[in-house]
């Protein structure tokens, strides 16, 4: 496998390699075709991130491609999961098109207790990633991943608030 800097990556003709490898994964994961240039925007980031000097091969370009493709494919999935309580529009209460569901989730986001509704109010009114979460509230995967699940819970009324 060949190396070249990041710098050579992004400013020479190997962008098109990177937009094949963003279509083979965004293939691979089943994601539509409106999902490459976000899978194409993902890797170029992951590029610049890495730092002009870095030495990078296809290797890790394709394993990059890989887990931004998986990010993304757990995004939707979540996504169509959560849009199931209040519908398409998410588990924002203040876009909601049904004002009934929007009512019932904001009196049950209000009734939350206060780290689950700062939680709630960061992860999906003001649309924090967990990987911003992680940074801003120093919290690990793991935890994020249980918060949105007991926010979800608690959301759909599973349990007694």
């Amino acid at each position: 496998m060949f190396e070249l800097r990041v710098r050579e990556w992004l400013e020479s003709d190997y962008l098109h390699y990177l937009g094949r490898v963003a279509r083979r994964v965004a293939y691979t994961y089943h994601l539509s075709d409106a999902d490459v240039p976000d899978l194409y925007q993902e890797l170029c980031l992951a590029l610049w991130k890495a730092g002009p000097e870095r030495m990078v091969n296809a290797t890790w370009v394709f394993h990059t491609a890989n887990h931004r493709a998986i990010e993304l494919y757990n995004r939707q999935r979540r996504a169509g999961r959560f849009a199931a309580v209040v519908g398409a529009e998410g588990l924002d209460p203040e876009v909601s098109s049904d004002p009934e569901k929007a009512l019932l989730v904001r009196a049950r986001a209000d009734r939350l207790p206060r780290v689950l509704r700062r939680f709630y109010r960061l992860r999906f009114q003001e649309g924090y990633t967990q990987r911003e979460l992680m940074q801003r509230a120093h919290l690990t995967r793991g935890s994020i991943r249980g918060l949105e699940r007991e926010c979800f819970r608690r959301l759909q009324g599973r349990c007694q608030i």
